[in-house]
């Protein structure tokens, strides 16, 4: 998945004509035929696991982390919200705005050119394609097709965006395209992908080594699926700086690689740092998104390092990277030293500095960590083109997790809006534990925040004190490192936020009410004059008035 270029860039811009490619066809043309490989009995499916939503949880990454591609033929008990069947790239349209500009991938070329979404539904729409083109890259937070997508409960536990992140400043985002000059956070957890019959879009890693959830709502997929090892590494970073990736299929230059197939209604999850393929044997409608989490932070560091050597544009790394790994180290001291290393609150409220004689006490979290203001630095990943930290002497030891108990199902409705949830956001006074592989991540973004040159660490404004902060997550490395692996089977999310004393926005496209209803010319209430309260009514048009219900929310059961 890459980042759409800034919709105000018009000069730089390549728009879509029917003759607009024809120059690089000669120098894009492929030696092998993908649908050789989509038959061929090379490649099998034995790394991919096939789960049940109720059986992947928070304590599944607590117990297992996230090391193997995993299949759900069925969204039951995954607290996913997803369009019915029904949805069209004409739908998508309407949600997004027609004159919304795309990255279109050039299948044949492999490279981007833009179209508007009116364009693109044109071309979708019509069965007489003489261009193959791919859209991958349609972020669609902060419009109105947010409404009809959430991502598993899971991954919602686990996302740096949704627990490390100023919550604050994601909610002061309020573009809905990728102009970085207007990100407030990095955005890149719900996208949406159309593409033709005979796409392909050839091997690669996701941007910054995240992980990815994958919901095929139409049509079908077929993926190759390399495992992350350091040989697979070293391959793919030759094979991407040969320049000759047209000239062998790089599924059949390593040990193993696996395929699998992809139908309507089927959830994947790619890990961290494994290698794909992705061809689409017919149109295809796919929502989905990206993550980072602390049960894979090795690897994350190790694609961080490879897109440097491989020399990825800053356009396709994800964004604020560096800046994120700031907001992890002052998110564990504060949940678990509570110790905020911020100018503010997670409110956005200024606090003043602590005093450093209380810092061994372990305060509430209450006090949150956040304040106000765009985020510094650059989109960019760490280093520029520097390989100075040897993760493979930080490789996490061997877990010997043993089976603590039977893993508790996952309740189908959004996590946010579970009946326990405020439960889940205190803990009993005492020592919490933590994953092996979180202290180890933790103790490898140390060392490489502090490899990092002056110039290129890209400190948040928010931290206060970048070396106070950067003594204190030693500290709690080492306070530690003795850590329970079966006491750290939990359930219970080490990172969380308390309940925000302000009030939520609403969102976009969302339902009015107040002064901004949309009858009384805007000064009107829900209530017309005798008191009585107005009903909306079902308009049996649009897409969420004709699809059945779900029959996972809380609110179909």
């Amino acid at each position: 998945v890459s980042f759409p270029h800034s919709s105000k860039r018009v000069k730089e811009r390549r728009h879509y004509t029917e003759d607009c490619l024809q120059d690089d066809e000669i120098e894009g043309r492929r030696m092998f035929t993908v649908e050789d490989k989509v038959t061929s009995p090379a490649f099998t499916c034995t790394l991919v696991k096939e789960m049940k939503g109720e059986d992947f949880s928070l304590k599944y990454f607590q117990e297992n982390g996230f090391e193997y591609p995993m299949l759900f033929k069925s969204k039951a008990n995954m607290g996913m919200r997803l369009p019915s069947h029904n949805f069209t790239c004409n739908d998508v349209r309407q949600c997004v705005g027609s004159r919304r500009i795309l990255d279109v991938m050039d299948v044949t070329t492999q490279k981007d050119i833009e179209m508007t979404m009116k364009d693109w539904c044109r071309y979708f729409e019509n069965p007489n394609r003489d261009k193959l083109l791919n859209v991958i890259s349609l972020e669609f937070s902060h419009t109105k097709l947010e409404n009809y997508v959430e991502s598993p409960s899971v991954v919602r536990q686990v996302d740096w965006v949704d627990v490390v992140w100023p919550r604050h400043l994601k909610e002061l985002q309020t573009e809905g395209t990728n102009a970085i000059e207007d990100m407030r956070y990095p955005k890149v957890q719900k996208y949406c992908l159309m593409s033709v019959k005979g796409c392909y879009t050839d091997f690669h890693i996701d941007f910054g080594g995240t992980s990815v959830w994958y919901h095929l709502l139409r049509g079908q997929k077929v993926f190759w699926l390399i495992p992350p090892t350091k040989r697979n590494f070293q391959l793919y970073e030759q094979w991407v700086l040969s320049g000759k990736q047209g000239d062998v299929f790089f599924g059949e230059t390593v040990e193993k690689c696996d395929r699998v197939t992809l139908n309507e209604g089927d959830t994947f999850f790619i890990p961290t740092g494994w290698i794909h393929a992705v061809y689409t044997p017919v149109d295809a409608l796919v929502f989905g998104g990206n993550f980072l989490h602390s049960y894979g932070i090795e690897k994350q560091l190790q694609i961080a390092q490879i897109e440097d050597a491989t020399h990825v544009p800053l356009k396709f790394r994800y964004p604020f990277y560096r800046e994120m790994l700031w907001y992890v180290l002052q998110r564990y001291v504060q949940c678990l030293l509570g110790i905020n290393h911020l100018t503010c609150n997670e409110d956005g409220d200024p606090v003043e500095a602590p005093r450093r004689g209380a810092a061994g006490s372990r305060q509430s979290p209450a006090g949150g960590p956040f304040s106000g203001g765009a985020p510094s630095g650059s989109q960019g990943a760490p280093g520029d083109g520097s390989s100075f930290l040897d993760l493979s002497t930080l490789s996490p030891k061997p877990l010997t997790n043993g089976n603590p108990g039977s893993s508790p199902t996952m309740q189908a409705e959004d996590s946010m809006d579970s009946a326990d949830e405020p439960g889940r956001r205190t803990y009993a006074p005492g020592h919490v534990h933590l994953t092996r592989r979180e202290i180890d991540g933790i103790r490898m973004i140390i060392r490489w925040l502090q490899k990092l040159p002056a110039n290129k660490k890209f400190v948040p404004d928010l931290v206060r004190d970048p070396d106070a902060l950067l003594a204190d997550a030693k500290r709690l490395v080492k306070e530690h490192k003795h850590d329970d692996p079966l006491l750290a089977v939990t359930d219970k999310p080490v990172l969380f936020w308390p309940e925000s004393k302000k009030k939520s926005k609403p969102r976009v496209g969302g339902p009015p009410s107040g002064k901004h209803s949309s009858k009384g010319g805007g000064r009107g209430s829900d209530k017309d004059k005798n008191g009585a309260r107005r009903r909306r009514t079902r308009c049996k048009k649009c897409e969420a008035c004709l699809r059945a219900d779900c029959g996972d929310c809380h609110f179909c059961k």
